[in-house]
């Protein structure tokens, strides 16, 4: 937890700084996740969020359409909905989309995560630890005050509609087999659904004609038609 404590707002700055490059990155989009699911500030998060909506390794690519980071976007959702994060929510298991998900030309990508371990932080610093003994009750103490700040448990899904709706908006999204999976897992967000929900009604002769090629527009459709949650 000392660790933790001392590494917080150099983890949390970095993710805020380098949003858009962390989350294309395999390493970097296992950081991103983990600072969020631990810490949940609302600058990290806010961060994340426009950058899901922004390009991704170019200008014609989406960030949501990325083959890496739209992975981390419904780690991060899946986790909001009440899962745990690797797709486990309401019901909804990551072998479900990733199966069906046809644009995946980088093979092992779909089991996105977890056989990489994060890269060890420089240990420059290894054998400082005894001068810092007497401070550690401090940093703690604040790590405690700044857990009372922590973001609303939904609020890295509302912060993704905001952002979407600055661009094509969520529709729009769907025109991507994997932007319209993200969709899906930001469906699956009780406090987001119901909005989510209203704004593709408006699209659903749109998202029909899409649902005929792709299996992730197939999914937002029948959750916008039957307000199907995913069990």
């Amino acid at each position: 937890q000392e660790v933790l404590a001392f590494l917080r707002e150099g983890l949390e700055s970095a993710c805020v700084q380098h949003a858009r490059i962390l989350l294309m990155s395999r390493s970097g989009c296992s950081v991103v996740v983990e600072v969020i699911r631990m810490w949940r500030s609302a600058a990290v998060i806010e961060a994340v969020a426009a950058a899901a909506a922004g390009p991704g390794e170019s200008e014609d690519e989406p960030m949501y359409d990325h083959s890496i980071a739209h992975h981390a976007l419904k780690k991060i959702l899946h986790a909001e909905a009440g899962g745990d994060g690797d797709g486990e929510a309401r019901g909804e298991g990551e072998g479900t989309d990733d199966a069906m998900e046809v644009e995946n030309p980088t093979g092992g990508i779909d089991n996105e995560d977890e056989d990489e371990e994060l890269k060890p932080v420089d240990e420059d610093e290894e054998g400082e630890g005894d001068e810092d003994e007497e401070d550690d009750g401090g940093t703690m103490a604040a790590a405690d005050e700044d857990d009372t700040e922590r973001a609303d448990p939904s609020a890295f899904a509302t912060a993704l509609v905001e952002s979407a709706g600055e661009g094509k908006g969520l529709a729009g999204w769907c025109d991507s087999n994997r932007g319209a999976f993200v969709v899906h897992a930001l469906l699956q967000v009780p406090a987001a659904e119901k909005g989510v929900v209203a704004q593709l009604k408006k699209h659903a002769k749109k998202l029909t004609a899409k649902a005929k090629t792709s299996n992730g527009a197939k999914l937002v459709l029948a959750h916008v038609k039957g307000g199907k949650t995913g069990k």
